[in-house]
């Protein structure tokens, strides 16, 4: 069989996609989430906690590259909670054209969270308002000037944007609304 090429991940960039990919890329985050888990507290761990259940279900279901996307945005909300917010700021005034690439990333990311969420049609459900309290404490954070923790969870917020934008065309059996 050819290797076929497509485009696949958030930054939407050229990889083979082969059938056991998306599997192999879901345990790959559950292993790292693992790792992780023990160091969350408070919302982290209940976003965390419910985006690995919800995986784990879509796992069950063969819904390996749904479930390997919220694992993605799980460790992605993982680092965010476990990140310096202090070191990184002051750091930063040094390093002006590393500050310039982080808001640039951050932009970039919240504006495609905001396309996929207008995609949504303004759904409610645990992955919508899961997304929308991400995006809300990825802006906190880069207000902080948390650069690194608000990265993350902006990462985290385009992927669930993008993962319920992807559910509302599929049919009614998808892991989560």
């Amino acid at each position: 069989m050819p290797n076929k090429k497509t485009l696949t991940g958030s930054r939407g960039g050229l990889a083979a996609r082969r059938p056991s990919a998306d599997l192999s890329r879901a345990y790959e985050h559950l292993a790292r989430i693992d790792i992780l888990e023990g160091a969350l507290s408070g919302a982290a761990f209940c976003d965390v906690s419910t985006l690995v259940a919800l995986a784990l279900e879509g796992l069950a279901a063969g819904h390996d590259r749904e479930a390997a996307d919220l694992l993605c945005a799980a460790e992605h909300i993982s680092f965010a909670a476990q990140a310096p917010k202090g070191y990184a700021a002051s750091a930063m005034g040094m390093f002006e054209e590393l500050r310039h690439g982080v808001d640039t990333e951050f932009d970039n990311l919240m504006r495609r969270s905001e396309i996929y969420r207008q995609e949504d049609g303004g759904r409610h459900g645990t992955i919508p308002d899961l997304c929308a309290r991400t995006l809300r404490r990825a802006r906190s954070a880069f207000a902080e000037q948390a650069f690194g923790p608000a990265v993350e969870l902006a990462r985290a917020a385009e992927l669930l944007a993008q993962f319920t934008a992807r559910a509302r065309n599929r049919e009614p059996q998808r892991i989560a609304s």
